[in-house]
This record gives C-alpha cells, sequence and structure tokens, in this order.
C-alpha cells in the first residue's frame, strides 16, 4: 500500500501524490485564467453555471426545507409523548 502511494511506479505509472500535484495545478491554472478575463466576461460565466445549476438546487431546497419540517413536527410529537409518560409515572 505503501509503495501504491508513494511510487515508484511501474511503466511511468503516477503515485497517488503525483495525481494530486497535477490535479492541483490544473485547477491553479484554471483559476489563474478565470482570473484573468474581464469582469463582464467573469460575471457572464458565473451566470451561466448559476442559470445551470438553478434548477436542480431549487428542489434540493425544498426537499430539505420539508425534512427540517417534518423533523420540528416529529420533536414536537416526541415532546408531548415524554410529557404524557412522565404524567403516567406520577399518577401510578
Amino acid at each position: 500500500m505503501h509503495a501504491e502511494i508513494n511510487g515508484p511506479r511501474p511503466n511511468g505509472g503516477w503515485t497517488i501524490w503525483q495525481c494530486i500535484e497535477n490535479h492541483g495545478r490544473r485547477l491553479d491554472g484554471l483559476n489563474d485564467r478565470l482570473d484573468k478575463l474581464p469582469d463582464a466576461l467573469r460575471e457572464t460565466v458565473r451566470e451561466a453555471v448559476r442559470t445551470e445549476l438553478e434548477p436542480l438546487l431549487g428542489p434540493a431546497v425544498a426537499n430539505i426545507r420539508a425534512i427540517l419540517e417534518d423533523n420540528r413536527k416529529l420533536r414536537e410529537e416526541l415532546d408531548s409523548l415524554r410529557a404524557e409518560i412522565d404524567e403516567l409515572k406520577q399518577n401510578r
């Protein structure tokens, strides 16, 4: 396992660390390229990404809100049941 992570790898294969380093350089390069774009173009790219993600995020947010509401109702019901149990214990 240690050799697979740190190398050397046969036939010019890459170690995990080499892959991480390579992808880091790619991301840094992409970030540098985006930083060099004019502000208007950069905002256009952001808006395009936002437009693509909005249909996906809207339903996800709605689902999360529904789950939180269900959890709130369950907590209230649990508190009510606990109160009933405590009352039954006292009246025994």
